[in-house]
């Protein structure tokens, strides 16, 4: 899985940032849950919630700070413009 941003140039993502962000990108209609997040991305529960944070904000840093949308006591959520 690659991806692009909108100069189409490659966005290089380590194994744990492509697994989240396409658990998000699977569930793109839905609020996904930390837990489920982290348990996908890393394979185990026990991850820090400040690892977990910092990825998102590595992700964001990558792509865009709106990509991923944070619902308070929720869970996540990726927001994909309309492409035009």
């Amino acid at each position: 899985d690659r991806f692009y941003n909108s100069k189409n140039e490659e966005i290089i993502m380590t194994k744990i940032e492509k697994k989240l962000i396409l658990t998000l990108l699977e569930q793109k209609e839905k609020i996904v849950p930390v837990d489920i997040l982290i348990k996908r991305a890393w394979n185990k529960t026990n991850v820090s919630i400040y690892s977990f944070r910092n990825l998102i904000k590595k992700i964001r840093d990558k792509t865009y700070y709106e990509l991923i949308k944070n619902h308070s006591n929720l869970g996540y959520s990726v927001d994909i413009p309309l492409i035009q």
